[in-house]
């Protein structure tokens, strides 16, 4: 009976500890979950800001026409965007002109941390004349993209539709609430597409009400059950009592991400701060990998390539699909090999795809592509150049043939 006490009394005492530990770590870290992550509160001032400056019913988030932005970089420059009034990106010295061309996409396609005159975008319409509309969105996947240009082709007839995102949008379009993906993402709640019988059927946005977002847990059950990364990925990395067990069974995981984060805090040294979101990151990324290796996975992306080309074909537009790495999709690449490459490859023989890892790639130095600040990094002002080139070969090309 002593010995049992003796254990209970130390067990706990490590129990304690860790609790400690990691609220302690949790409190700066969002990406460190334990329990009160299964259903956050959310900030009712901040779902206030939401509401009004990007919350959407139908895609989830988007920008708001007439709104700007300013972003500063860990090396205390700042960059800004201005949202004209079609809700598009502004492009100085062309947004006064007729566009007959129509970008969609996430936040390379928007082009974070770069100024409105230094996205990719702004470079091709200068390079080709012509003024692009750029409804590129940050965090978006390629479903989202897709039910954007859905809308805006009701309203306006391009020549030409782009969609351009980064590989990791195979992990996107199986994700219902952003949060199950990317911890702490909580206002994030989006629509899908799945495959039944290899048809694409459409599961509207859960949460798509200010009332729903205060109500947001009467959701969870339908919520989950279409969200891969609820029990894929999020199931699998929180951290519950009893600590000693759930550590165990994620310790390919926490472990690393906790000694990580202990060295961030008591560093100065800001690459050793960086190092726990660095981890993340290359974590999402082989998870992403993963996904190129699943069968469900790629027929659920081509089913929404093709949806996007058949959509530009009703709407007599030519459609371009465009692919760009995150530094980390280059960094992985450059260790195990082009994990992505023979599936847009196969694609590519019914749609034009470009993939502009390779222009990347051959880079003496990829790094100077890449901002490397603090969310990974997006194109820098070189890297937005770099492929504004490319791309617009690409468009002269389709649009002459």
């Amino acid at each position: 009976m002593n010995y049992f006490f003796i254990f209970l009394c130390v067990w706990l005492s490590i129990e304690f500890f860790l609790w400690v530990i990691l609220r302690w770590l949790r409190a700066s870290f969002q990406w460190l979950i334990m329990g009160s992550d299964e259903s956050p509160l959310l900030n009712v001032d901040a779902l206030e800001k939401f509401a009004k400056k990007g919350m959407d019913s139908e895609l989830g988030w988007i920008r708001k026409p007439y709104t700007t932005g300013k972003e500063k970089g860990r090396a205390g420059k700042s960059t800004r965007f201005t949202v004209n009034k079609y809700g598009a990106r502004s492009n100085p010295g062309f947004d006064d002109k007729q566009s007959y061309i129509s970008l969609f996409g996430d936040s390379y396609a928007f082009g974070r941390q770069v100024n409105d005159n230094q996205t990719w975008a702004h470079h091709v319409s200068k390079q080709i004349h012509q003024n692009i509309l750029n409804f590129g969105v940050g965090n978006y996947g390629l479903d989202q993209a897709l039910l954007r240009l859905k809308r805006e082709s009701e309203i306006r007839n391009p020549e030409l539709c782009i969609i351009l995102v980064v590989p990791e949008t195979i992990c996107r379009i199986q994700s219902v609430w952003k949060h199950y993906s990317e911890y702490g993402n909580t206002f994030a709640f989006k629509p899908r597409f799945i495959l039944k019988n290899e048809v694409l059927t459409y599961i509207k946005n859960p949460i798509n009400t200010k009332e729903k977002y205060h109500n947001y847990k009467k959701y969870l059950k339908e919520i989950r059950k279409n969200d891969y990364f609820y029990k894929g990925k999020f199931s699998k990395d929180i951290l519950t009592f009893p600590y000693v067990i759930s550590l165990t069974k994620s310790c390919k995981r926490n472990l690393p991400l906790i000694f990580s984060l202990i060295h961030a805090k008591i560093s100065r040294n800001n690459d050793i701060k960086d190092k726990p979101f660095k981890k993340v990151l290359n974590n999402n990324h082989l998870i992403s990998k993963k996904c190129y290796q699943d069968e469900y996975s790629l027929n659920l992306m081509s089913a929404l390539i093709n949806e996007s080309e058949k959509l530009c074909k009703e709407k007599n537009s030519k459609f371009l699909f465009c692919l760009v790495p995150q530094l980390q999709d280059i960094q992985l690449i450059k260790q195990s090999g082009p994990y992505y490459k023979n599936f847009f490859n196969g694609l590519s023989e019914s749609v034009n795809i470009l993939d502009l890892t390779d222009v990347i790639c051959e880079q003496d130095d990829f790094h100077k592509c890449y901002t490397h600040d603090v969310y990974g990094g997006h194109l820098s002002k070189y890297g937005n150049q770099l492929i504004s080139k490319v791309i617009s070969n690409k468009i002269k090309y389709i649009m002459n043939n």
